[in-house]
């Protein structure tokens, strides 16, 4: 089994898929109309990238002309947003749109259970597609997204460690944490504190403690497993890029450490068919058990801050347990 990995697009490509999908093989696109034939709406989701809405738009558009009735958040959602959104609303296709370093766009589809697709389900001839238009609609995708962080997270958490700087392009999200006292880990301020950064697809975590040194992965995976171990008794599988399970393998008997080859999107494979303690991959992508198989960097600062003001936790990790 492999994943069937993000297709990549130029802005044009994007905005004439009906045109050309006769002369191209797009494997993405055969699987959405063969889902399609049974279920013509999907969910689309974009990155927060400059310009995402803007495309997502023309991509529901030529969606459109498919047959499918499309959903577009009014607003930029981490890649696990949409992936819960899939699994708890019943929709049977999902799409991330997002923007690659030479200024492409990625597109994603996804699975109805929220995961990446096995590259063994798509069909083996393109199908065929409505004849009739599809139509766009709006769909939230942040209330959901943010109850099930609550859901994860102490509702009580330790008086300690805040940060001084959120950086995050993910304004609607911000705005949550800000108007609800659930959320006093990710609200409250310290002068002093940590600056922490969320990349545009909302998997990614960089946070520096002091003098801009940044935690590597394998250390926020140290501290957060340690916490989840010693102080909510967690444990499952974790999943670890090739030649770097040696940070896992120290958690205990309560978990068991499986290493991956490939990349990023291998390891968010993997997450979905093994009872998961968590995963991680360089950037500071982290993904977390009950919370799909992708990175999340709110999940992640979210555990940081708890585990860095759990005294229990810090004296594990400092070896003074």
């Amino acid at each position: 089994m492999r994943p069937l990995k993000p297709q990549i697009f130029e802005e044009d490509e994007i905005r004439s898929l009906f045109e050309l999908f006769p002369s191209k093989k797009w494997e993405f696109l055969n699987y959405l109309l063969f889902i399609g034939a049974k279920s013509s709406s999907l969910i689309l989701s974009y990155s927060a990238n400059p310009g995402s809405q803007n495309v997502a738009h023309k991509l529901a558009l030529s969606l459109n002309k498919f047959g499918f009735n499309v959903f577009l958040p009014t607003s930029p959602a981490p890649i696990s947003a949409l992936s819960l959104a899939l699994g708890e609303r019943n929709f049977s296709l999902g799409i991330y749109l997002s923007r690659t370093l030479d200024g492409k766009w990625a597109i994603l589809p996804l699975a109805p259970h929220g995961g990446l697709i096995n590259n063994e389900d798509l069909p083996a001839i393109p199908p065929n597609f409505s004849s009739s238009a599809g139509v766009i609609g709006e769909i939230d995708l942040t209330t959901k997204y943010i109850r099930k962080i609550a859901g994860l997270l102490d509702p009580e958490p330790e008086k300690g460690v805040r940060l001084s700087v959120l950086d995050s392009p993910f304004s609607s999200i911000e705005q949550h944490f800000f108007n609800h006292k659930d959320f006093s880990v990710f609200s409250e301020r310290d002068p002093l504190g940590p600056i922490a950064k969320v990349d545009s697809s909302g998997q990614s975590l960089s946070i520096s403690l002091e003098k801009a040194s940044f935690l590597s992965s394998k250390e926020m995976v140290e501290i957060i497993g340690n916490y989840l171990i010693k102080v909510r008794h967690s444990g499952g599988t974790a999943l670890s890029p090739e030649g770097n399970s040696d940070i896992t393998l120290e958690f205990g008997d309560s978990v068991d450490s499986v290493e991956i080859e490939g990349d990023a999107w291998d390891m968010s494979f993997k997450a979905g068919f093994v009872n998961l303690f968590m995963g991680w991959w360089d950037p500071g992508i982290i993904v977390h058990q009950g919370h799909g198989p992708f990175g999340d960097a709110f999940v992640t600062l979210g555990y940081i801050l708890e585990a860095l003001s759990n005294e229990r936790a810090m004296s594990t990790i400092l070896g003074k347990d």
